[in-house]
């Protein structure tokens, strides 16, 4: 019974994700990675504590709470 529960729970998270995903939607760490950071790193002059707050940046906002340039 208990594989059954973990096995419902498991489809419910995977079905959660694909309406995020059909939203255009994903999930991303909370704090970058070293990858990342060292992805940045290879394709910019900025510094991983530059990297880092750009991140955060990013991820503390939405879409629709970004004022959109009218250029």
């Amino acid at each position: 019974m208990k594989d059954l529960q973990l096995s419902n729970r498991i489809e419910e998270s995977l079905e959660m994700l694909q309406a995020l995903n059909d939203e255009g939607l994903i999930i991303v760490p909370a704090v970058p990675t070293k990858a990342m950071i060292d992805a940045a790193k290879e394709i910019s002059d900025l510094s991983e504590k530059d990297i880092r707050k750009l991140y955060f940046t990013m991820t503390a906002f939405s879409d629709e709470s970004i004022p959109r340039s009218t250029n």
